[in-house]
């Protein structure tokens, strides 16, 4: 976040705390002296975005107060599509950052920019650690990610583009055809999505464009694998896959990751659990340790699972992420 959008953010937070001036009306500005209470958003100009407080749960489209609150903005009337939440840390880079989960906004494993060496492509970093890039941006598309620009190119919604001068060089894209939404989104499995809702017939239509890195084997749109890719190594041949199962583990070993930053500085999401029961090749299982998705149970050979359907009282059903051989 730049120093002088965080400035903005402490302003708004700061006003809302201090004064005891209320903002009744839908508006674009909060004046100084004015409350922006829970219940109550800024509507842009053009009425296509709102800010306000929200609950990220993605098990609910109501901007009700129970659950953590975030302020963020969204598209008008699609609450459950955030284009930007404001964060306590403070990064000088533009970049696009994974979230935790998809119930916690913190930072997560992934971010995409462009890549530092001058290359005209976006590298997307996990933990650090380049896990794929999209390649060089030619001719309006990306070389090793066509899918991400494809169907809105041809279709002529957007114009994609490279630019470098002096001062400055960076990728943007602009609707070049409207009336659409546009949201470009890194998700907590380091694949970038542009979403698109398209307008411009009588009756609407969504798009969405993937890219990401190369799903393990056997790992496709019809299989319940996860699509991370981890290095193959002397217990892993790169042709397993954790498979997402309801139920429980019982029996064997079980292990906890931290939760809550502790020595790695940072919270656990579900990749970086992915990660980590992958590199121990004692290993068979993994599952978010808390409701939010953060933190990580492993279990290790001689663990049992058992199916089971069962919905916890966070009205959610317990998933357990098995590691199976696809042939």
């Amino acid at each position: 976040m730049s120093s002088s959008a965080f400035f903005f953010l402490f302003f708004i937070i700061s006003s809302s705390i201090s004064f005891s001036h209320v903002l009744s009306n839908e508006t674009d500005t909060l004046k100084s002296g004015q409350l922006l209470r829970d219940w109550e958003q800024l509507v842009s100009r053009s009425k296509v975005f709102r800010l306000g407080f929200f609950n990220p749960n993605p098990d609910t489209v109501h901007l009700g107060p129970a659950g953590p609150r975030y302020l963020g903005i969204w598209f008008d009337h699609i609450p459950f599509y955030s284009v930007w939440v404001a964060n306590r840390e403070t990064g000088q880079t533009w970049e696009l950052t994974s979230w935790v989960s998809n119930k916690l906004p913190s930072p997560g494993a992934f971010k995409v920019g462009l890549d530092p060496s001058g290359i005209d492509q976006l590298v997307v970093r996990r933990r650090g650690e380049i896990y794929w890039s999209t390649g060089v941006f030619q001719n309006g598309s990306f070389q090793n990610a066509t899918s991400l620009t494809g169907f809105t190119k041809d279709s002529g919604i957007y114009e994609f583009k490279f630019v470098r001068n002096p001062e400055e060089r960076y990728f943007t894209y602009r609707i070049k055809d409207g009336p659409a939404l546009s949201r470009m989104d890194l998700d907590t499995l380091g694949q970038i999505t542009l979403f698109t809702l398209d307008q411009r017939e009588t009756i609407s239509s969504w798009i969405f464009d993937t890219a990401g890195s190369p799903c393990p084997v056997g790992v496709g749109n019809e299989s319940a694998g996860v699509c991370l890719a981890e290095k193959a190594s002397a217990c892993r041949s790169g042709k397993e896959a954790f498979v997402a199962k309801r139920g429980y583990m019982v029996n064997g070993e079980e292990s906890f990751g931290g939760g809550g930053g502790g020595e790695l500085g940072f919270l656990q999401s579900l990749s970086d659990c992915h990660g980590e029961c992958w590199k121990d090749c004692d290993c068979i299982a993994y599952q978010a340790a808390s409701y939010d998705e953060t933190g990580c149970r492993l279990w290790s050979n001689g663990s049992k699972f058992v199916a089971d359907d069962f919905i916890g009282s966070e009205g959610v059903v317990d998933l357990v992420y098995l590691l199976q051989s696809l042939h």
